[in-house]
């Protein structure tokens, strides 16, 4: 996930099916939803087009990716693994240049995603305090420049980072 390989995704998709074709897009659907109900999410929280996400008819919502976050940090087989995979704040994948000098820097860990219009930043970071935040920031439909809805959801991040109780 520190190098955004959507081809990767897809492909882990399409494997969750073992039919080849067309059928293959609604039985690797059905198999990720089958999974997805046993964190307690239903088809109504999430629909999904492609493996990829880079499909319109994508559609997720932020408690939702909080929901599938919390569930692999839950996990004792796959939380260390995919919390690694994870790009960290201002050192590498997309997030190399995000967070610099704060302290979200080397703290926060996290996807990003992107479309035109849409801009989202999903996974953990420790606070002052030293407490675990599962976070999805997701902004829809926007007008402005994305650098000024990144510089937003920074900013949210930086001060959950520095916040004490």
């Amino acid at each position: 996930m520190k190098v955004s390989q959507n081809l990767y995704a897809e492909t882990v998709f399409h494997t969750l099916s073992a039919s080849p074709g067309p059928a293959s897009v609604e039985a690797s659907r059905e198999a990720a939803e089958e999974g997805l109900a046993r964190w307690g999410l239903t088809p109504r929280e999430l629909r999904m087009a492609d493996g990829s996400g880079l499909s319109r008819q994508n559609l997720v919502s932020a408690r939702a990716i909080v929901a599938i976050l919390r569930a692999m940090a839950r996990d004792a087989r796959l939380a260390d693994a995919f919390e690694a995979s994870m790009p960290v704040g201002g050192r590498d994948g997309t997030l190399a240049s995000r967070f610099k000098g704060t302290r979200a820097e080397d703290n926060l860990k996290a996807k990003t995603g992107s479309l035109r219009n849409v801009r989202a930043l999903s996974g953990y970071l420790r606070t002052a305090s030293g407490e675990r935040i599962v976070f999805s920031a997701i902004a829809n439909h926007f007008t402005t420049p994305t650098s000024a809805v990144d510089a937003v959801v920074d900013l949210a991040m930086e001060r959950l980072a520095a916040f004490a109780r």
